[in-house]
């Protein structure tokens, strides 16, 4: 007996066997909480669609009100997570905002195993009207050859199309004007705009694109402006003799033109869609050159130059300027032109590039009061912190990991272009 009680065999075993249950707990409580806190987001996504909604509808009262904004919100979140309502509440505040509330329980994985049948995942949403400004919008989407990896290619597309479709509410209502960037290493600006060129004649061999219009600007060597082209005409692109600081660097790879020229700006969106549908992958990317074209679509200074009346407005108290940048970071085009460096690895850009796109940025910001929203699609991890400089406010950047984020950046960027705010 004396032996049995002295025997300490097999005690890291038992030990082990102890401290493994709350181990187990431990992690299980974790899952749940990460669970916890994915559903919470699912639900504030579904309550702003429901609030946002109601908002449009000033003469609802309740109950019809708070009924109506429970069935969006269950339509939204439908698929998404098991749940049970636990409340739900929708009021009109005294200015006239839409407040809606709800508190659901979702059932734990492993908690319930400690005494917690449920979780409580509550949310609140405020929506109101404000004031609609006229809206003129750019779209610059990255046409070059990464974009076209895996399933991005299309799906950016595809989810860019439905967006087009949603916005066209705005051309119902005739304050709406849009325009699409595709970009590579240069911009087309189309053949019928050759009497911005040097000369005002389209030289032989004219692809549609034309070159950067570089200049020094204090500590930045390749600047870009908004400069009228009756007063600054632009270098037309020639394949195999402009390009870089000369041809040469390109070797045998000349700037890739996009396959579609900017398109608009124009209320008819139609249009942008089936330029967008014709896009065809190439090239590598300069960013900087395609976020000046937007600048130059949105500029005041370039009122009157895009054939369409007051296009872009003068005064900006009366219209709201809009940049939707989209691209996955990646380029080897600073390799051949600016400093003709790489700062990280293949496809990855240079920070002269990058700093070179933050500073038109900021002079679009500043001077012009544009607004610019950047989504980064997967892509290169060195671009994000300048992706996110250019970006209006920290609300402005989208990094996007797959098709379903895509979407969901796009729809919130419906959301924020609309007429409607959320105030929570």
């Amino acid at each position: 007996m004396r032996h049995f009680l002295s025997n300490n065999s097999g005690n890291i075993a038992m030990m082990f066997g102890l401290l493994l249950i709350p181990i187990v707990m431990g992690v299980g409580m974790g899952i749940d909480f990460n669970r916890q806190s994915i559903a919470r987001d699912m639900v504030r996504e579904s309550l702003d669609a429901a609030s946002l909604r109601i908002a449009q509808l000033p003469d609802l009262e309740n109950p019809e009100m708070t009924a109506l904004a429970r069935s969006i919100f269950q339509s939204n979140l439908h698929g998404q997570i098991e749940y049970t309502i636990d409340s739900f509440s929708a009021e009109r505040t005294n200015d006239g905002n839409i407040v809606v509330t709800t508190n659901v329980l979702v059932e734990p994985l492993f908690m319930g195993v400690g005494g917690f049948p449920n979780m409580n995942v509550g949310a609140a949403s405020e929506a109101g009207l404000r004031e609609r400004k006229a809206l003129e919008l750019v779209i610059a989407f990255d046409t070059t050859a990464s974009m076209g990896f895996g399933n991005t290619w299309q799906t950016a597309l595809d989810t860019l199309s439905d967006v087009l479709t949603t916005l066209s509410t705005y051309a119902d209502a005739g304050d709406f004007n849009i325009a699409l960037v595709p970009f590579s290493d240069r911009v087309a600006i189309g053949a019928a705009r050759n009497n911005w060129l040097v000369g005002n004649t389209a030289p032989p061999g004219w692809n549609g694109c034309v070159e950067p219009r570089e200049e020094v600007d204090g500590a930045f060597t390749w600047s870009l402006d908004d400069d009228r082209p009756t007063s600054d005409p632009f270098v037309a692109s020639i394949p195999g003799v402009t390009g870089g600081l000369s041809a040469a660097p390109w070797g045998s790879n000349p700037p890739t033109c996009p396959s579609v020229a900017l398109t608009g700006p124009t209320d008819r969106v139609q249009d942008i869609i089936d330029a967008a549908s014709n896009f065809t992958q190439g090239g590598t990317g300069r960013f900087d050159v395609a976020m000046a074209w937007s600048w130059r679509l949105l500029s005041p200074r370039w009122s009157g130059l895009w054939g369409v009346p007051a296009y872009p407005a003068v005064n900006t108290d009366k219209a709201r300027k809009v940049v939707v940048f989209v691209t996955d970071g990646r380029t080897e085009a600073y390799t051949y032109e600016l400093s003709q460096m790489r700062s990280w690895g293949h496809n990855e850009g240079s920070e002269d590039g990058f700093e070179n796109m933050v500073h038109v940025c900021d002079r679009m910001k500043t001077d012009d009061d544009i607004e610019i929203f950047m989504f980064r699609i997967n892509g290169n991890a060195h671009a994000e912190s300048y992706m996110r400089d250019c970006a209006t406010s920290a609300d402005h950047y989208e990094h996007v990991n797959n098709n379903a984020e895509l979407e969901l950046a796009f729809r919130s960027l419906i959301v924020k272009l609309d007429s409607l705010r959320l105030y929570r």
